[in-house]
């Protein structure tokens, strides 16, 4: 028998299928959220759906394509929700990581190749022959 939004008990099951199917993607979704690899995974997911900036480019189709990507992640986003503490977790985790990230970043950028920093206390710019390890050795005035 096909469904008929006239008909109280076809209305009544529709409800009650509906709301099984979210406790099912909220209970999926909490044990995602148990354990810091799967919470890694969610927030890229998150981020790759742009759901914490703007999706718009001068592209309109292009944009067009990100609200739909915007789209999902905000929903895993609203179910992600239904499990604040967790959600919690996964943000502070998240946020250790980009700390962590742009340290090593800025580590990388201070490195002059032997593993030694090259800071701008170390730099000795008045010694032009430290300037390049593999120089030809300089005769020294007398």
């Amino acid at each position: 028998m096909p469904y008929n939004a006239g008909n109280r008990k076809h209305v009544r099951q529709a409800e009650k299928s509906s709301k099984l199917g979210e406790a099912q993607r909220r209970e999926i979704l909490g044990y995602i959220l148990s354990t810091p690899a799967s919470r890694a995974w969610l927030h890229d997911l998150l981020v790759t759906c742009h759901v914490f900036h703007s999706s718009f480019t001068l592209d309109p189709y292009a944009t067009a394509f990100n609200e739909g990507q915007r789209s999902i992640g905000l929903q895993l986003l609203a179910d992600a929700n239904a499990h604040p503490e967790l959600y919690l977790i996964l943000t502070q985790e998240a946020h250790a990581r980009d700390i962590a990230s742009d340290n090593n970043r800025q580590r990388g950028d201070n490195q002059d190749g032997d593993g030694g920093d090259r800071t701008a206390e170390s730099y000795d710019s008045a010694n032009p022959a430290d300037d390049n390890e593999y120089d030809e050795p300089r005769p020294e005035a007398d």
